[in-house]
């Protein structure tokens, strides 16, 4: 029977199948090929650690074996020379004849003894096993003669009116040799036990001194597939610090300021669309009022009025966020110039008489003459505007604010009091942060508040390597102490 062709539908969607795993396959095999091979700090620590071991030991061998060579061979030589002359001094000297008395000792201490006469010849002695024969004879000197035994050699020649004879004295090193070869024998025996031992050892001293680092990189691992950034690595015991505690205390301080600007982001996002949107409500609201049938001109053009009003008060917390953010990033753009900062104090006096005299505020001032400072002066004006606006929009109705510029030894110190509402002791170390206002009611004067100026305040005061600083009592008053470097004549 036929076997019947699968529909055409069917069959491109098998080959399509088919295509995408071989895809997958090819994709998975060069992912494969192209991921780098991980070896591990343990192994390569151990590898490290007995190349190093075995290297040393081949070193040391090999100092062992030549130092051994050189001493025995050093320390032959006076014996030898000592031998040599002692034999000399034994013979008797008479006319023209040398007498040698037939029971010398020609094996003194080790040393084997042979005389030849002017020409070569053996008179007395024979040569050692081994020791080559065809070795001249040098006058008072020592040598080294290699053959299977090496030998140390030491030829002295004696002349006596017509007639001379020499002595020979050598001395095996054999017992050099012997040694050198029973160290050679024993390195290779022990040298594959050294091998598997220091490997064993390495990877055991390495395993636990690597322990703390694996238990530390499990944990950071916990901590980063986490989402809780209030995780910290464990402390270290009392009194035992070392290069991974100090890692670890590292990395806690790391993970402590991530925090903290993970939850100033978080806050900071929070402040800044909730500003937002009261603005955009209440321009929704006055659109909405102004487009209701029936409305009037007059009421039209009071919609627009609170309209253009909310879209100034967006306009200056967008303008103020940028600027900071630009701090932040260190992108904003600052014009550093020799200022006069008691004419720019004074200005900004005379400039806000008008807005305190809305609240019956004495606006007053108590300022040195030229007072310089390093500055950029858009950005100081901003500063003490924010202050002085601030000392109005919390102050008492009646009561004064008051502008104190003077110097401070190498700083220009400019205080703004006012003896408003003041503020309370929990709320001081807050009222620099972002978008922080101390109760939505704490204002009197009924103007819009971003809660963004005395933070710029503090971000100029660091720019100009000065600082900003509080003094107040709740139902008394406040005292903002802004010090800035003065400039060098």
């Amino acid at each position: 029977m036929a076997t019947q062709a699968a529909p055409e539908p069917e069959r491109v969607e098998r080959v399509e199948r088919v295509e995408r795993v071989e895809r997958a396959d090819r994709s998975e095999r060069a992912e494969r090929v192209e991921r780098p091979k991980r070896r591990s700090v343990s192994k390569s620590l151990t590898l490290f650690y007995t190349v190093s071991l075995l290297c040393l030991l081949l070193i040391l061998y090999f100092f062992l074996y030549l130092f051994t060579n050189r001493i025995t061979t050093s320390a032959s030589q006076p014996l030898l020379e000592k031998a040599v002359r002692e034999t000399v001094n034994a013979m008797v000297f008479e006319e023209n004849t040398i007498l040698i008395d037939e029971d010398i000792d020609l094996f003194y201490d080790g040393v084997s003894l042979i005389l030849y006469d002017s020409s070569g010849e053996v008179i007395l002695g024979g040569l050692p096993n081994s020791f080559p024969a065809e070795i001249t004879l040098v006058n008072d000197r020592h040598r080294l003669i290699e053959s299977e035994i090496n030998w140390n050699v030491y030829d002295l020649f004696v002349q006596y009116k017509g007639t001379g004879l020499w002595v020979r004295g050598m001395y095996s090193l054999s017992s050099a040799d012997q040694f050198a070869s029973n160290l050679t024998t024993a390195l290779a025996i022990s040298y594959p036990i050294l091998i598997a031992l220091v490997i064993l050892a390495g990877y055991l001293i390495t395993k636990r001194t690597l322990k703390p680092l694996e238990d530390l990189s499990a944990k950071v691992k916990e901590i980063g597939s986490g989402s809780d950034l209030r995780t910290r690595l464990p402390a270290a015991p009392t009194g035992k610090t070392n290069e991974i505690t100090l890692l670890s205390e590292n990395f806690n301080a790391m993970l402590d300021r991530l925090q903290n600007s993970f939850l100033k982001e978080q806050q900071f996002t929070s402040d800044a669309s909730h500003e937002l949107r009261t603005p955009v409500a209440a321009i929704l609201a006055q659109a909405e009022s102004g487009l209701i049938p029936g409305t009037t001109t007059e009421e039209k053009n009071h919609s627009l009025e609170r309209i253009r009003g909310q879209i100034q008060n967006m306009d200056t917390l967008i303008n103020q966020l940028l600027e900071l953010t630009r701090g932040d990033r260190g992108t904003a753009d600052v014009a550093f110039g020799r200022l006069n900062f008691s004419e720019l104090t004074e200005m900004v006096c005379e400039s806000l008489q008008e807005s305190a005299a809305d609240r019956r505020i004495t606006l007053q001032s108590r300022l040195d003459e030229a007072v310089f400072v390093r500055a950029d002066e858009v950005l100081l004006m901003r500063a003490v505007i924010n202050l002085v606006n601030n000392a109005i929009q919390y102050g008492r109705e009646g009561g004064f604010v008051t502008l104190d510029l003077r110097r401070d030894g190498p700083l220009a110190l400019l205080s703004v009091t006012d003896n408003g509402i003041g503020i309370a002791e929990a709320d001081l170390p807050h009222i620099f942060d972002r978008f922080y206002r101390v109760g939505r009611d704490r204002g009197q004067s009924g103007t819009y508040s971003s809660g963004l100026g005395l933070s710029m305040v503090k971000w100029i005061a660091k720019v100009h390597e000065g600082s900003i600083e509080v003094n107040s009592t709740l139902n008394a008053g406040s005292q903002f102490l802004l010090r800035l470097p003065l400039a060098e004549d």
